[in-house]
């Protein structure tokens, strides 16, 4: 879960009701973390800034994290290693969602002072 006002993520037992671990949340600059089961980081990478959406594939093993910069695309090579393969603008869209039936990525844009609201459509390469 999110927990804005602290500035954290965290886990809740939802058979307990209660949260069971929580962690420092880095959207400025942004950080991409990766937690083993006991709640050790094992990667930690740079990734866009002020990200609000992180989706998993996990036919072709990317986590896909849409921010105010853009799009960070990783690729998992093992269980504790990641690699950033991509990198793309995205207008400052953050909202963004995976089909993956039909291989594509949207991601909602807001108004800016140079463009108006708008959907980005991404063809997912195999």
């Amino acid at each position: 879960m999110n927990i804005h006002d602290k500035h954290q993520i965290g886990v809740v037992d939802l058979v307990a009701g209660k949260v069971i671990n929580t962690w420092s949340a880095g959207r400025r600059p942004g950080i991409f973390y990766v937690f083993n089961r006991d709640g050790k980081v094992v990667t930690q990478k740079p990734c866009v800034n002020i990200n609000d959406d992180m989706t998993w594939d996990p036919v072709m093993r990317r986590v896909y994290v849409s921010g105010t910069q853009g799009l960070s695309i990783f690729h998992q090579d093992s269980a504790d290693t990641y690699t950033e393969i991509a990198n793309i603008p995205s207008n400052g869209g953050k909202t963004s969602y995976y089909v993956p039936q039909t291989h594509q990525f949207f991601v909602i844009h807001p108004k800016t002072d140079v463009d108006i609201a708008g959907l980005q459509v991404y063809r997912v390469n195999q």
